[in-house]
């Protein structure tokens, strides 16, 4: 993401492109295999000594980077009409991603959740969605519930053994605009 935005300011809304382009969606190939190796290891509870919250925030940080190296390797900095379903790995990934943050969001620690969903996961769900030619009605918590793998029976059972609403629309529906009281009167 540094890498990004250091050329996004260089270049000026021209896109990345060629070689940094490649070495961005290399990266995030990297940082989401090292997710993945992170997260299987979680998966032996004996050794590893984990929590099912533990599980599930390595899981949601691996389909966030996943979901980013999708992002990257759809987004031209254009719209593509071509072929609107090579977004659902991104959306599929992202949506994971965001139920389990969702979820974890509703057990505790809002600011740190609110931030991760505002700043990063909600807008890629967005952008692809459009991409995807979504309306721009649906919101991204119904869009995030569409795309999530429900087939995934070990990742359900978590989430439902955290809460069993995680997969419903009001628990995946949040508020993630809107600041604590405290920082609405000191950003006026």
């Amino acid at each position: 993401m540094h890498i990004k935005s250091i050329h996004s300011e260089d270049n000026q809304g021209n896109g990345i492109t060629g070689t940094t382009r490649s070495h961005i969606i290399s990266r995030f190939h990297k940082a989401a295999r090292f997710a993945q190796n992170l997260t299987d290891i979680l998966k032996d509870y004996q050794a590893s000594k984990t929590t099912h919250q533990d599980l599930l925030e390595a899981e949601a940080y691996r389909a966030s980077l996943s979901g980013a190296e999708h992002f990257e390797k759809q987004s031209e900095g254009r719209v593509n009409t071509e072929n609107p379903s090579r977004w659902d790995l991104c959306l599929r990934e992202y949506s994971t991603a965001r139920i389990i943050y969702a979820t974890l969001f509703a057990q505790g620690n809002k600011d740190l959740f609110r931030e991760i969903l505002a700043s990063a996961v909600d807008p890629a769900i967005r952008y692809a969605a459009y991409q995807a030619r979504l309306p721009r009605s649906i919101p991204v918590s119904t869009v995030a519930l569409r795309y999530f793998p429900k087939d995934d029976s070990t990742l359900v059972d978590l989430l439902q053994q955290l809460d069993s609403n995680a997969l419903s629309e009001t628990t995946t529906e949040i508020s993630t605009s809107s600041k604590p009281s405290s920082l609405v009167h000191q950003s006026h």
